[in-house]
């Protein structure tokens, strides 16, 4: 399980997205493989499980930044 840590949208934090809108997310852990070294990232989708409603979202373009 990953912690979101940020949401980002066109180079700006911030505190919360919309349906449908594109963001990017800072997690504390992944299991995607990311982007590096030229090789090509992983694609997918993530879940979230709050209550009894179950969300999820695709997920591409992953990149490790920062280490």
């Amino acid at each position: 399980m990953s912690k979101v840590l940020a949401l980002r949208v066109e180079k700006e934090f911030v505190d919360e997205v919309t349906t449908g809108q594109e963001c990017g997310l800072v997690l504390d852990r992944t299991y995607f493989y990311a982007e590096q070294g030229g090789q090509i990232f992983d694609e997918g989708f993530m879940v979230k499980q709050d209550e009894e409603v179950s969300r999820d979202c695709g997920c591409s373009l992953v990149q490790m930044v920062g280490l």
